[in-house]
């Protein structure tokens, strides 16, 4: 009997991929340019900070499927498959974001022999986007240690307890008055507990969140959290930024309390909710195809960013609230039938999109 397809888990993946691009097309054209002071900042700033839950949910739906006990992964699988698939896109959009760098320094200042070393180190640093396919491969490696531990859920809790405190927590009480931040940085510094920081929380939360029970009271205070959290980000954000006058970014670590807590309402809902609406065949066959291409979108979109910035194509439009949006769904959906048709070349379907 054939698996049924989560569709309602490949409908959030085409939403957070969305939410990358419009994190990145408003960084690109407002967030970077205009006074911090400006209605356009302000806006572009409401738009980046909702979707910045985006990165969390890819990780979370990546832990929810791979570290299911009912899902035999070796070590072998892993790297000849999900690793080499990874590193090979990796390798490939990076040499040509490098390229295309290259291109433009060579254009602009003409040839140097200089340029050759910094290309090379374009190519093993990737695109400022390309940072999740390393944090990423970084997580796969250990895949086979983590289902040790996804498999006793006494421990796996206690695992998530230390994570979501160690990498979640500490770092937004880091950002609080020296009172607080500097104890805490020292105990912090001293415990070194590295083995329970970064994204490895957030891959096994993902599994956590895919089978636990919620009771309704959990879940509404799962929304409130949720959204208390986000228009906190806002409102602190716009309000530090305009205080310092320059963007501020500490707020927008993506393994933060603040963000994970409304990756986590989006997550709850699409799971209690979005996986019980009946959706039709024609529907779930573009929702598939949406969501096959989404691993190649999040690699091309920064190329169309950087030719819509070429043109200055957000002064046709009013200001950022009209910007923004029809400038990502350009981006997105320029990007969607690129890969589409890039996917169609076998090697590229499996290794390259």
């Amino acid at each position: 009997m054939a698996v049924k397809r989560l569709v309602h888990y490949d409908l959030v993946r085409i939403i957070a991929i969305f939410a990358v691009v419009v994190v990145h097309t408003s960084g690109s054209f407002y967030r970077a340019l205009a006074p911090v002071t400006s209605v356009d900042w302000q806006v572009s700033n409401i738009y980046s900070t909702m979707g910045k839950f985006s990165i969390c949910i890819f990780v979370m739906v990546s832990g929810m499927f791979f570290l299911n006990p009912k899902k035999s992964i070796t070590i072998g699988t892993l790297f000849k498959k999900n690793i080499l698939r990874i590193a090979a896109a990796f390798l490939f959009w990076s040499i040509a974001y490098a390229l295309f760098g290259l291109h433009v320094k060579i254009k602009m200042n003409g040839y140097q022999p200089e340029f050759i070393n910094a290309f090379i180190i374009d190519i093993v640093n990737g695109n400022y986007h390309l940072w999740f396919c390393y944090m990423i491969i970084g997580i796969y490696m250990i895949v086979p240690f983590l289902k040790l531990i996804t498999a006793d859920e006494h421990l796996l809790k206690y695992f998530l307890i230390l994570s979501i405190i160690m990498a979640s927590i500490v770092p937004v009480l880091q950002l609080l008055p020296d009172v607080v931040s500097v104890p805490v940085s020292i105990v912090v510094s001293q415990l070194k507990l590295t083995f329970v920081t970064g994204w490895v929380g957030i891959f096994m939360l993902g599994y956590y969140l895919s089978y636990c029970n919620v009771t309704k009271r959990a879940e509404i205070l799962i929304y409130i959290t949720g959204t208390l959290s986000l228009l906190v980000t806002i409102a602190l954000n716009g309000y530090m930024s305009v205080r310092n006058n320059q963007n501020y970014e500490h707020l927008y670590d993506l393994t933060n309390i603040n963000i994970l807590l409304t990756a986590v309402a989006v997550f709850i809902f699409f799971r209690l909710h979005v996986s019980n609406m009946d959706f039709s065949e024609r529907f779930q066959k573009i929702v598939l195809i949406l969501s096959e291409c989404s691993f190649g979108i999040y690699f091309i979109h920064v190329f169309l960013i950087i030719m819509f910035q070429q043109y200055r194509l957000d002064q046709y439009l009013y200001n950022a609230a009209i910007a923004v949006p029809v400038l990502s769904a350009g981006v997105f959906a320029i990007s969607g039938i690129l890969i589409y048709v890039f996917r169609k070349i076998p090697f590229a379907r499996d290794y390259l999109s």
